[in-house]
């Protein structure tokens, strides 16, 4: 949010004209909650003239197409980032919605993971236990299956948080960890992604190979990472240009990909005995 505002303020819009909302859905997603939510930003927006809506999660654009639906006409454009399924159900007719693609590349960090460790045989994914981790599990498996070592891997979604940290703390030798986004774990409790990613990166026994540049910055080996900054400021100036009517949705938005880069913290290469010369020299 900071990066699209900042963004958005070089393009020259004031800040009173940007209103930045947290909807905190994932730690409160009760029906009663999303319904006051709801009433209380239809209240709070219904005499503004909303020319745009950027929704940063596949939670806030489903509250927008459902509870949220009438906050703005459906001719608004949406810019929607870090969602899983574009394709939401509305309760109307759709806005038209440009999705951000910023999604980390899996393929790629494992392959950099198995090429900076070329002795791991086992590959334990750790990403909670949200609705979303069955697809992440899916990739990361299909991934390891088709890599030349071929990796046994291990699925921690079962366990609650703590067994999780005990799990990632007493692993064979040969072994590589990929982190997700942790929100849940099997208990229903919330947790912050970046603090998870810190902990077991004070915990872990193995390298651990992650997806966002701040998980990288809490200690972990790095990835193909999505970086945080790109994707902030390519949303407020997308935004920018919906806005200002220098764009529209249609179909070709093939320039609304922000892509991954590579992103490794030397120290912890070092500390687990990789070679860093194997990598890039773009490498950040």
């Amino acid at each position: 949010t900071t990066f699209a505002v900042a963004a958005l303020r070089e393009k020259g819009l004031s800040y009173n004209d940007i209103y930045v909302e947290m909807l905190d859905l994932v730690r409160n997603d009760s029906p009663q909650w999303r319904t006051m939510l709801a009433e209380l930003l239809r209240s709070k927006l219904s005499k503004l003239n909303i020319g745009v809506v950027i929704t940063q999660n596949q939670a806030a654009l489903e509250f927008l197409a459902q509870e949220g639906y009438g906050l703005v006409p459906p001719n608004v454009p949406v810019v929607a980032t870090l969602v899983s399924n574009p394709v939401v159900s509305w309760r109307g007719p759709p806005n038209p919605v440009l999705t951000i693609t910023s999604r980390w590349d899996i393929d790629g960090t494992i392959r950099y993971g198995l090429a900076l460790f070329p002795h791991a045989r086992r590959l334990v994914v750790v990403g909670g236990a949200d609705s979303r981790q069955t697809s992440f599990f899916a990739q990361a498996s299909s991934v390891a299956i088709s890599a030349a070592t071929k990796l046994e891997l291990e699925d921690t979604g079962a366990l609650p948080y703590e067994k999780m940290l005990k799990r990632v703390s007493m692993l064979p030798p040969d072994t590589l960890v990929l982190l997700g986004t942790y929100f849940k774990d099997i208990t229903g409790r919330n947790f912050v992604p970046a603090d998870v990613a810190a902990e077991i990166a004070r915990q872990a026994n193995a390298p651990v190979l992650a997806l966002y540049d701040a998980h990288v910055r809490q200690g972990l080996v790095g990835g193909c990472a999505v970086i945080t900054a790109s994707v902030g400021r390519h949303l407020g100036i997308i935004g920018f240009e919906l806005l200002t009517g220098q764009r529209t949705i249609g179909r070709d938005n093939a320039d609304a990909i922000v892509p991954p880069q590579l992103m490794f913290d030397w120290a912890q290469l070092r500390r687990w005995g990789a070679n860093p010369e194997l990598l890039p020299p773009n490498t950040i």
